[in-house]
């Protein structure tokens, strides 16, 4: 593949990224609720309920994280938070009659909807799309370097970023 063809890739990606963060700033703003909360009610709008494990899973986020979203999600009534009768240290997850009215609001509103121009392509474009990206995601690489990783791998590319800074 030349580099124009990564680089026009890159600016696609770009412009995707930059109008789904628009939104998020837009929801977050003018509503009240972030993209992680977002993510999660329409996750459980489509189900009964959702383990503490599962969610964390399913948003990519960890426990820990996702935990702090629950609580937050709780205080504002869009959540309720059980414990699983045949094991208390799980948590289940529901929506509560707010919950559920907020995630219609979250399907129908155009504030998140930033998926609706996928739905305009033909079936096999969305299958194309959905196969290329699939494959995308499986070359990436999830671990999390920390920062000590990430100045490492540019002090093998030559000289850290303090050093060109300090030239």
């Amino acid at each position: 593949m030349e580099n124009k063809d990564i680089e026009e890739i890159r600016n696609l990606f770009l412009k995707v990224y930059h109008k789904f963060s628009c939104q998020t700033q837009i929801l977050k703003k003018n509503y009240g609720i972030t993209i992680h909360q977002a993510n999660i009610i329409l996750l459980l709008n489509n189900k009964d309920y959702i383990s503490m494990t599962e969610l964390s899973e399913r948003v990519y986020l960890n426990k820990s994280t996702v935990s702090g979203i629950v609580f937050r999600m709780f205080k504002k009534g869009w959540v309720n938070v059980e414990r699983f009768e045949n094991d208390r240290r799980r948590l289940r997850i529901t929506l509560t009659e707010e919950g559920k009215s907020l995630a219609q609001w979250l399907e129908a509103s155009q504030v998140w909807n930033i998926f609706t121009p996928i739905g305009k392509l033909e079936g096999k474009k969305i299958e194309e799309l959905l196969s290329s990206l699939k494959e995308l995601v499986s070359h990436l690489d999830w671990s999390h370097p920390s920062s000590e990783d990430v100045l490492l791998t540019i002090e093998d590319h030559g000289q850290t970023l303090f050093e060109k800074d300090m030239k």
